[in-house]
């Protein structure tokens, strides 16, 4: 059991309680509204407006509302030009100049917009199911309802059941959208890191001085052993691993819950992958750069 499987535990948990003191029909009212906003959220336009809004439009409002200033990078220079910022995907393209591949940076700048809206949507989610299902219940299941089906033990003990089902596999979500991020840092930037012969680490070493660079080994050496405790794929995984498995073998595997399709009719791409490809890239472009300064 590693810390993916403690935190799947704590989310079974806590919907095991919810579910005794809600009883099953709050609870299934409540997940059946939460399932229902996420699916209309995620496939029937809103995420994609709301992604759309923060990619193309969000620094122009920020910036038209005087919220933040105008963003320009200054390039003079380096590269002889100054860039002026206006949506979040000419952030990402902006590393075209680093020589990163533009469909990556495309397809994670995507994928980071989507991440935004889902972080946006899901409390309300949350909320919403939670004042649904109250209503409900007390405008009308209450008095409809049998009172075999509304007391005793047996009721309280099937909701039980069905909060932790329903919460289990939202946590096992949340431990993927977590994940997802962290496998591309530790693969493609904390475990080069930590190899001392590796390109990334010569770079950075060139950069920081090797009295530096010792110490944030150190501390890079606890953090990577935490994420690798923490991966819901391991072989020490007893919980998350069987059921990201179980509900990939049907075609719901829970991190392509953010996935974007970089081309037409092309596959999709998860969060992770678009992540990871970003990263790769990003240090990629690095070892480049420090190489030429070397050189140099």
């Amino acid at each position: 059991m590693n810390i993916a499987d403690v935190i799947l535990l704590v989310f079974i948990g806590f919907g095991l309680i919810i579910g005794l003191v809600r009883k099953w029909w709050r609870l299934i009212i409540g997940l059946i509204v939460f399932g229902v906003l996420v699916y209309g959220f995620l496939y029937l336009g809103p995420a994609d407006y709301i992604s759309n809004f923060v990619r193309f439009d969000l620094i122009n409002w920020l910036v038209d509302n005087k919220i933040i200033p105008p963003i320009e990078i200054n390039l003079q220079e380096q590269l002889g030009v100054t860039f002026k910022i206006e949506t979040v995907q000419e952030a990402f393209l902006l590393l075209q100049n680093f020589d990163l591949d533009p469909q990556n940076l495309i397809s994670m700048s995507d994928n980071f917009c989507k991440m935004a809206s889902v972080i946006v949507i899901l409390p309300i989610g949350i909320l919403v199911s939670w004042l649904v299902s109250t209503l409900l219940y007390w405008v009308l299941l209450r008095w409809i309802m049998p009172k075999f089906l509304r007391k005793g033990i047996i009721n309280i003990l099937i909701g039980g059941v069905v909060g932790a089902i329903g919460y289990g596999i939202v946590g096992m979500i949340v431990i993927c959208a977590i994940y997802s991020p962290v496998y591309g840092i530790s693969n493609n930037i904390i475990t080069p890191l930590l190899d001392s012969n590796s390109e990334l680490s010569v770079a950075i070493t060139n950069f920081v001085g090797t009295s530096s660079f010792d110490q944030i080994q150190q501390v890079l050496k606890t953090v990577n052993g935490y994420i690798g405790n923490f991966n819901p794929l391991a072989d020490s995984s007893i919980l998350c691993r069987p059921m990201i498995n179980l509900f990939g073998s049907i075609g719901l595997d829970p991190f392509y819950i953010i996935s974007t399709t970089p081309k037409e009719g092309g596959e999709s791409v998860s969060f992770l992958e678009s992540f990871n490809n970003f990263l790769k890239d990003v240090t990629n472009a690095i070892i480049e750069k420090s190489g030429s300064v070397a050189g140099a």
